[in-house]
């Protein structure tokens, strides 16, 4: 039943009326928008050396937070902005939080009580980047299956989000099909991950989630998620 009901609510979101585009800053596509797979949508030469970087980047993270971070009393802050649906960015509510790092299985996560943080810390085996750093050797920008696509760039500071020097960028878009062949772009990820110091290489500088899955007519959501430093106890 669970799974008719998801499906019955998927075809209702993906038959709706386009929603409004949202400007891209990348030449990505934009939410609303109807994307057809093609299996030859690979990564260039340059965007694999970069996608690598951004992978042993995370990996460092991993190891500092494994032997730093956990059980040591150590928290990260964070200024939180989320924009609910019809809710212009500029108006977006902000506050900020700080939390422990602790572990939850075989996952990093914030032991943070607030529920719109994004919690999840992520890694080079999380949910989306294992799919990216298991996949550079065969260059594919996509990953996914009939219902539901994914796919990549490694994006420049052209993008406001993507700004520092010594930083790399991450976008994801995801699309969400009822034939297997065309996708309707209904969520956007962005992922600048420093490159910088032992301490905070492989960090999360800033991630964001777009969707118009949790919106009626022409509207997103946006959440945005910046890091701001280290907090000693």
């Amino acid at each position: 039943m669970k799974i008719i009901c998801l499906a019955l609510f998927m075809s209702l979101i993906l038959s709706c009326g386009e929603l409004a585009p949202v400007e891209s800053e990348d030449g990505t596509s934009q939410i609303g928008q109807l994307r057809a797979f093609t299996s030859d949508d690979k990564y260039s030469d340059e965007e694999v050396v970069y996608a690598t970087k951004i992978c042993d980047a995370l990996r460092n993270k991993e190891t500092y937070f494994d032997r730093v971070m956990v059980n040591s009393g150590g928290e990260l802050a964070f200024d939180l902005s989320v924009a609910d649906c019809g809710v212009e960015e500029s108006s977006a509510q902000t506050e900020s939080f700080t939390s422990a790092v602790i572990t939850s299985g075989s996952s990093l996560r914030l032991s943070t009580d607030n529920t719109n943080a994004m919690k999840d810390i992520v890694t080079s085996s999380s949910k989306i980047m294992s799919d990216i750093c298991s996949g550079i050797t065969g260059k594919n920008r996509y990953f996914g299956g009939k219902s539901i696509m994914s796919w990549s760039y490694l994006v420049d500071d052209s993008n406001s989000k993507c700004s520092g020097s010594d930083n790399y960028c991450l976008l994801v878009e995801t699309g969400y099909s009822t034939d297997g062949e065309d996708y309707k772009i209904l969520d956007k990820e962005i992922y600048n991950i420093a490159d910088s110091g032992e301490q905070v290489r492989g960090i999360v500088s800033y991630r964001s989630y777009q969707t118009a899955q949790r919106c009626t007519g022409k509207d997103t959501y946006l959440k945005e998620q910046t890091f701001k430093g280290s907090v000693s106890n």
